[in-house]
Parts: structure tokens; sequence; C-alpha cells
């Protein structure tokens, strides 16, 4: 990358992501109890350590309203999180 985008990229603060296919890997699943399960990438975490690193701030909103998420967004430190937003 040329010097020039890399200054660009530290004008970024925020960034703001959907989470079903972004933070899953697409697929869910019906557990017994008919509870919604999701299937997780161990490796959003390194991405998410190099935006903190460059102090970019995480945003994350989901049509889903489910514990589950959050739990995932609490583990991955993303303090920012709508859940059950319907107009993204």
């Amino acid at each position: 990358m040329h010097e020039e985008h890399f200054e660009s990229l530290k004008k970024i603060k925020l960034l703001c992501l959907d989470f079903d296919g972004v933070f899953t890997t697409g697929h869910t699943f019906l557990g017994e109890d008919g509870r919604r399960l999701y299937r997780f990438s161990i490796h959003d975490g390194m991405g998410l350590v190099l935006l903190h690193a460059a102090e970019i701030d995480v945003a994350v909103m989901t049509f889903s309203n489910n514990e589950v998420i959050a739990e995932r967004m609490r583990r991955l430190k993303i303090p920012h999180l709508d859940m059950g937003a319907h107009d993204k």
C-alpha cells in the first residue's frame, strides 16, 4: 500500500458491521428446544485486536435479539451492539 492510503485509513474512527454473515459463518442451527444456535470463527478476534490497536472503534447491528450474540460481543470486547435493528 502507498503511504497516502495509510494516512487516509488513520481518519477512520468507527467500523459498523452487521452480525449475521460477518461474525458468523452464515449458518444457523436450531437446538432441540427451538433456540437458534450460531457458528463463529475464532479468527474474528485477531482482526478486532488489530482494529483496537489502530484505535478504531467497532459497532455491531443485527436484526436478531439473542443473548448468544450479546455474549459473543462481550467476549470480543465490542461495547456497541444494537440488537433488533430493523432498518440498518
